[in-house]
Parts: structure tokens; sequence; C-alpha cells
């Protein structure tokens, strides 16, 4: 726990067990795995992470496609931004274009140039 002065920073630490570094090393994403379905991207995505201090929490942005999320360790940040990418592959890679603004369409066309193969790991 931390106990903070008046003006906000850090007085004292206490009951920490381990103190670990921080790893700020960027993710290489090749597949996308959600609710059993898989897509496997053509290009590895390299993507920054970076550490909010005040919020506690990795954050990692793909501002091509609109993702932006944050969590309290690199795994649930990884498992967060696949959800994102696969509701943004749902929505915008699967929909019907003719009913989509210009933007959205290039969105679409975006992911679906993103995606080499889409498998199902439902057997």
């Amino acid at each position: 726990m931390t106990v903070l002065t008046l003006s906000k920073t850090p007085e004292k630490i206490v009951g920490v067990l381990e103190i670990e570094e921080i790893d700020m090393s960027p993710m290489d994403i090749t597949k996308i795995q959600v609710d059993g379905t898989v897509l496997v991207l053509k290009e590895a995505l390299s993507l920054a992470v970076s550490f909010d201090p005040e919020g506690q929490e990795f954050v990692m942005e793909y501002p091509e496609m609109g993702i932006v999320t944050g969590a309290e360790n690199r795994d649930e940040l990884l498992n967060d931004f696949c959800e994102d990418f696969y509701w943004v592959w749902q929505e915008y890679g699967k929909g019907d274009t003719s009913t989509m603004s210009e933007g959205a369409v290039k969105l679409s066309q975006r992911v679906k140039g993103m995606v080499s193969l889409l498998s199902s790991t439902d057997a």
C-alpha cells in the first residue's frame, strides 16, 4: 500500500512483498484469439506498451483502428486488445459495407487486409 502526502506524492510504501521491474517492451501480436476463433495476421503487429503510474495500469494503443486498452498486467492487456480487435473484425471486417460510412469502409478494408486466415478452435 502506498501512503500519499497531501500533494498526492508517495510518502511511504507498506506491506510490499515483492518489487518487480515494469516490462515496457513492445508486444508482438501475430494472432487474435477470442471465443474459439483465431484470426491470423498477415504481418505481426508490434505495439508499444506504456505504464500509467496514476492509473496503475499498462496501456496499449492502436490508433489506426481506434483501439486504446488498459489493464493491471500485460496478460490482461493482450486479452483486452484481442477482444477489441475481434470486435472491430466482427463489426467492420465481416460487416455489410453497403451500409457503412466512408470511414467505416476504410476501416473494413484495413482490417480485412490484415487478416490472412480465420479459423475456429471449436471442434
